[in-house]
């Protein structure tokens, strides 16, 4: 079977909220990204920021999920 044709979840854990998000990838595309540090905008141009996020969390084990990261913002804005 090629990698082609498979898949894999990348997961990550908000570093605040403990939230578990996951994004489904290319196999392929995830080993070239990891391997070759391709940066995850150019891998997948297609996803959203919150999708590459958790791709990077995942690689990385650094994530703030969508929530929490306006929840800080907004913070940080009344401060």
């Amino acid at each position: 079977m090629d990698l082609k044709d498979l898949d894999v979840l990348a997961k990550a854990k908000c570093m605040e909220c403990k939230r578990v998000d996951s994004v489904e990838v290319n196999a392929a595309n995830w080993l070239d990204y990891i391997n070759n540090n391709v940066l995850v905008q150019k891998m997948w141009p297609d996803l959203g920021t919150w999708d590459r996020e958790v791709i990077i969390g995942c690689r990385t084990g650094f994530y703030q999920c969508a929530l929490c990261s306006s929840l800080l913002e907004s913070q940080a804005e009344e401060a």
